[in-house]
């Protein structure tokens, strides 16, 4: 919990959403959130496999090829 939110301000805060949407209102509210941060989650998640798969695509061709005993040696 940061630093400057106690107790009373989290209250404070509570009172005024409650006041604001009603209590029929807050359900709702925090299922659309929660369906909100459940699809950034998926997003991010096929970001991350889309930049893990490129790097190691890039990596792959990086790789020198492995050169044999120089004759004459």
């Amino acid at each position: 919990m940061p630093a400057f939110l106690g107790q009373w301000e989290l209250l404070a805060l509570a009172g005024v959403v409650l006041a604001l949407f009603g209590p029929k209102q807050i359900p709702r509210i925090a299922r659309s959130l929660g369906r909100s941060v459940r699809e950034a989650k998926e997003v991010l998640g096929e970001v991350d496999e889309a930049v893990k798969g490129a790097t190691r695509v890039e990596e792959d061709s990086a790789v020198p090829e492995v050169m044999g005993p120089r004759e004459g040696s």
